[in-house]
């Protein structure tokens, strides 16, 4: 009987079913949002993108390692 496991459960780098790093990025923005405005829809709307967050790296485990490399990559096709 075989037992899925998340990458998250195992590895020490992630919290949450996300890397560390974007989960202290995330949490840090929201709670300074959440204390800045005082609105409840912050909580919320952090609380969806964190939900998405783990969605994506449960597809695709190298999400955002991935994201970086393309998006620090040169333009090729400059006029």
């Amino acid at each position: 009987m075989k037992v899925k496991a998340y990458r998250g459960l195992s590895d020490r780098i992630m919290i949450g079913g996300i890397p560390k790093k974007l989960f202290i990025l995330l949490s840090t923005v929201s709670a300074v949002l959440f204390l800045s405005l005082e609105s409840i829809y912050v909580l919320i709307i952090s609380f969806v993108l964190y939900l998405l967050l783990v969605l994506l790296y449960r597809i695709d485990p190298f999400f955002l390692e991935i994201l970086l490399i393309h998006v620090n990559q040169p333009d090729r096709f400059d006029s």
